[in-house]
């Protein structure tokens, strides 16, 4: 199971664990009740409260997480909008937290990512979609400018579907026996893959073009590219697999953004000068930024004064 929890992305099997905060400072709940979590799903308005959340560290607002297996963020995919609450405080008025953003994708179970009501996007995107979110600045659920399925089409667009490439041996030196190969690496993408899906996977071969998870088994962190085995794996290893030019992609979107914002025009209000240009300057800036940090791209040229 893969989750984006606004700007984090792990397993969601494993909890989660965040700081309650009161008017932006640390508190002490100490005399409070059990908190809880409430989640739903975008396009629902009902809350669903999860009551198996604990406080870490109760003098500092610290509260954890236990996902169980009838949760419907275990049991059903889609995206959901979750806000930490606490009903009862000594005070006498119940805590809610701010409001934030969980993507779930590929729980045991689930229907299709998409029939939640968040539009056609690939499950094995929903980390990219939240990482670009986060490069350009979309992280509001409330005032999305983006749709799932444009920051994917962007994201497309940027996208080198690669058969076969050769990924970069760790050798690990032992100081008696072989030599070993416990980790590989993609140098030359740089990472940002796609997570397997059901129907095209990322899959890593050796030389005899065998899929090696089911003779020596492996994980592979789809943000940096980097394969580790479980047992020495001799080289060569390749990937098969989509990657994606992220920067690139977010600096499309944010073209995007400022054409928007284009037809915005400057006023004043009792002399007070309103600078809405300042938003579009802006939102270029930041587009130039993300292109100076996208992949480099070969092209191709011809001398037409000189005969081959």
């Amino acid at each position: 199971m893969t989750v984006v929890l606004n700007r984090w992305v792990g397993d969601l099997n494993e909890g989660i664990q965040d700081q309650l905060l009161v008017g932006g400072a640390v508190y002490n709940f100490t005399g409070a009740g059990n908190p809880q979590l409430r989640v739903r799903l975008f396009n629902v308005s009902s809350w669903t409260v999860l009551t198996t959340v604990t406080w870490q560290t109760i003098s500092t607002g610290i509260v954890q997480y236990a996902p169980q297996s009838s949760d419907p963020i275990i049991t059903t995919a889609g995206r959901y909008i979750a806000q930490w609450y606490v009903p009862s405080m000594p005070s006498g008025n119940p805590q809610a937290g701010p409001l934030f953003e969980i993507v779930v994708a590929d729980p045991t179970g689930a229907t299709d990512f998409l029939t939640q009501g968040v539009g056609s996007v690939r499950t094995g995107m929903a980390w990219l979609i939240g990482r670009a979110r986060q490069i350009i600045g979309d992280t509001n659920p409330a005032s999305y400018v983006f749709a799932d399925g444009a920051i994917q089409n962007a994201l497309d667009i940027r996208r080198t579907d690669v058969r076969y490439v050769e990924l970069y041996p760790d050798i690990n030196f032992q100081q008696t026996g072989p030599v070993q190969w416990f980790n590989y690496f993609d140098v030359r993408y740089g990472g940002n893959w796609e997570v397997a899906g059901a129907s095209d996977p990322p899959f890593i071969t050796n030389f005899q073009w065998q899929d090696l998870n089911g003779i020596n088994p492996y994980t592979f962190d789809y943000q940096t590219g980097k394969c580790v085995f479980s047992a020495s794996q001799t080289p060569p290893v390749f990937l098969t697999g989509r990657t994606f030019d992220i920067y690139t992609a977010c600096g499309d979107l944010l073209t995007d953004w400022a054409r928007q914002v284009k037809l915005d025009f400057d006023f004043a209000v009792d002399r007070s000068p309103i600078q809405r240009s300042q938003k579009y300057a802006m939102l270029m800036d930041a587009a130039k930024d993300c292109y100076s940090k996208g992949r480099p791209r070969p092209i191709h040229m011809v001398r037409s004064d000189v005969i081959l």
